[in-house]
């Protein structure tokens, strides 16, 4: 392949490659709404765990008044490896999609210091936010 050709060739996939990042960045990366998932740990130290109860007390008395327009609980398992031996956590989890702001990042950490605080520290907390694109599709 002659020189020319070949510098064709690079050119064309640098364009492309360019192309591709800037409309990622355009739709995903500066995206108008957040996903935050929040992982609770339900188990203490000393093996007993957060009921369900306690969990709703939460949610209602701090969650509600940060995201009054909406979220998810859900409960899950997970596995940790801690040590050398494979820890098996039940969690209470959020789901919340808001916009992706300061103002709603603060609240998202204001949270999870509230439930730390609440439980001394003894239970596992994990966030995980993603950029993502939302439709609303709302009642008639």
């Amino acid at each position: 392949m002659n020189s020319n050709k070949l510098f064709m060739l690079l050119l064309i996939l640098i364009i492309s490659i360019s192309i591709f990042f800037f409309f990622y960045n355009s739709s995903f990366g500066n995206s108008e709404f957040i996903k935050t998932t929040i992982s609770f740990g339900r188990t203490f130290i000393n093996q007993s765990e957060l009921t369900y109860d306690n969990w709703k007390i939460f949610i209602d008395d701090i969650v509600i008044n940060f995201f009054p327009e909406g979220l998810t609980i859900f409960q899950s398992e997970g596995h940790i490896l801690d040590g050398n031996k494979i820890q098996k956590n039940k969690n209470f989890d959020l789901f919340i999609v808001h916009k992706n702001n300061v103002i709603n990042k603060e609240k998202i950490e204001k949270i999870i210091q509230i439930f730390r605080k609440k439980y001394n520290n003894e239970l596992q907390v994990m966030k995980i936010q993603e950029n993502v694109l939302v439709d609303f599709y709302t009642r008639s």
